[in-house]
């Protein structure tokens, strides 16, 4: 994916601001827009997160009229907002294995407007990469990870804004026999 990096604010940093006054451009957050990532001090820029904002630009170029809906969605949507933290979260934890904790506190900070618990943020980053190793674990031991953040046979997670439904499938059915 070619992006450029620029060093000034985004068009809807006033909006931005608005709904999260905790997201200070001047200090170092990022935001990105079309092919741009809009960071104030480049400097602060890793490879884990520029992962981060690969998602997010990739999620707004399938979005339609140019990612302005995935924008507007993001902002005033809480489940939508945590559906697309919870997959660029992921892909910076996979780009660095050893900043989950680092990853996880960020997701659950108020810079994302508290969508979800520490101890959950760390579940669900991790969650893709249990169901990828289920050799690695034995059933109880997968059962009770699963459990944390699904139930049963419907596949739910349970969340601080309450339950997502995810595909039956993200559970495997002989855990349950």
């Amino acid at each position: 994916m070619k992006y450029k990096v620029v060093t000034y604010p985004p068009w809807y940093l006033s909006l931005w601001k608005k709904k999260f006054p905790f997201a200070d451009f001047e200090k170092g957050v990022i935001m990105v827009w079309g092919k741009k990532i809009y960071i104030n001090r480049p400097d602060l820029l890793t490879i884990p997160l520029i992962r981060h904002e690969e998602v997010h630009l990739r999620q707004q170029k399938n979005s339609y009229l140019f990612g302005l809906i995935w924008l507007i969605r993001y902002v005033f949507s809480v489940k939508f907002r945590f559906n697309q933290e919870i997959e660029a979260h992921r892909a910076e934890y996979l780009a660095d294995k050893k900043n989950l904790y680092h990853v996880a506190k960020r997701l659950s900070s108020s810079l994302y407007g508290n969508i979800v618990s520490y101890k959950e943020a760390i579940d669900l980053i991790k969650f893709e990469e249990i169901k990828s190793k289920p050799k690695s674990k034995s059933k109880y031991e997968i059962y009770n990870i699963i459990k944390t953040t699904s139930g049963g046979f419907h596949s739910w997670l349970n969340t601080s804004i309450g339950k997502i439904r995810k595909p039956n499938s993200e559970v495997p059915n002989e855990l349950f026999k």
